[in-house]
C-alpha cells in the first residue's frame, strides 16, 4: 500500500556547507468506517493500481472491505521503537 502526499527539497544557496531541507506531507480524509474507532481522519490510501497517477480528489478511496484492522501496542506511538514485536502485543 501507499499513502497520497507531497515531497519536496531545499537547499540554502548562500551557505558554505550545503543545507538541504526534505518536507513531506501526508494527504488526510474523511475516517471510513474499518478506522472510526480508533481516529476521526485517515491518511489516503492508494490502491496498487494507482500508485503512477496524479492525485485527483475526486477518483475513489481505497475500498474499505480490501482493508484489515488489528490491534497493536501502544509503544507503537514512540518512533523509538521498532520491530515485528510491537505487532503481535497489546
Amino acid at each position: 500500500m501507499a499513502f497520497a502526499g507531497l515531497w519536496d527539497a531545499w537547499k540554502a544557496p548562500q551557505r558554505a556547507v550545503a543545507a538541504e531541507l526534505h518536507h513531506h506531507h501526508y494527504r488526510t480524509t474523511d475516517v471510513k468506517e474499518l478506522m472510526a474507532p480508533v481516529h476521526d481522519r485517515m491518511p489516503v490510501i492508494l490502491h496498487p493500481s494507482d500508485f503512477d497517477r496524479e492525485s485527483d480528489p475526486a477518483r475513489p478511496p481505497f475500498p474499505a472491505d480490501e482493508m484489515e484492522a488489528f490491534e497493536v501496542a501502544k509503544e507503537v506511538g514512540n518512533v523509538k521503537n521498532n520491530g515485528t514485536e510491537l505487532l503481535n502485543s497489546k
